[in-house]
């Protein structure tokens, strides 16, 4: 099975679509790692909606302005399609490749508290046939960071992405991410 991942198209046609489908199947990390050929296999099968499904993500620092040697939140708003589910990024029970997950950089401020999230929905989900903890139409997800004391006043840039899953019960999307951008603001004490 090996040939379907390094021949791309060309081992599709010589071995076949079953065989394809199968290692697809069964090592659906491996073939979909860094959009590699089976990505593109799976792409010819998949509609345009699905395809070019996107969550939107923006974030904002609250308070606006921190002062330094305290702590801020980092909040990323999350808007889904209709009709269409994320998850939580916490998946008790499921399939942790499912969950949402949060990258921020922001390596200036040492984060206080682990990434949460607004309260998710117990849902049946259709793909896994389970019940998991599901985001629709919007999320919130937030992360207390602090500001060295010794930080220098001034404007720092925050960027990152939200990287998820989305599902209607039916199928999939390949997991994607949605970036966002920020700036917070310091102020020194005095």
């Amino acid at each position: 099975m090996v040939p379907v991942f390094s021949g791309g198209r060309a081992a599709l046609a010589r071995y076949g679509l079953l065989p394809a489908l199968l290692v697809l199947g069964l090592f659906p990390k491996i073939a979909f790692a860094d959009g590699g050929p089976a990505a593109d296999i799976f792409e010819k099968f998949v509609s345009p909606a699905v395809r070019n499904l996107s969550v939107e993500a923006k974030a904002v620092s609250e308070p606006e302005t921190a002062l330094a040697g305290e702590s801020f939140r980092i909040r990323v708003a999350v808007t889904i399609p209709q009709g269409w589910h994320i998850y939580s990024l916490r998946l008790e029970g499921g399939d942790s490749r499912l969950a949402t997950r949060i990258d921020l950089r922001l390596d200036a401020f040492p984060p206080v508290t682990e990434w949460e999230e607004s309260a998710p929905v117990l849902a049946m989900d259709g793909v896994s046939q389970k019940i998991l903890k599901t985001h629709s139409g919007s999320a919130e997800f937030f992360q207390t960071r602090r500001a060295p004391e010794d930080l220098a006043p001034g404007e720092y840039p925050v960027s990152g992405f939200v990287e998820y899953s989305a599902c209607d019960n039916k199928v999939c999307a390949l997991p994607k991410r949605s970036s966002f951008k920020t700036r917070v603001k310091v102020k020194g004490r005095g």
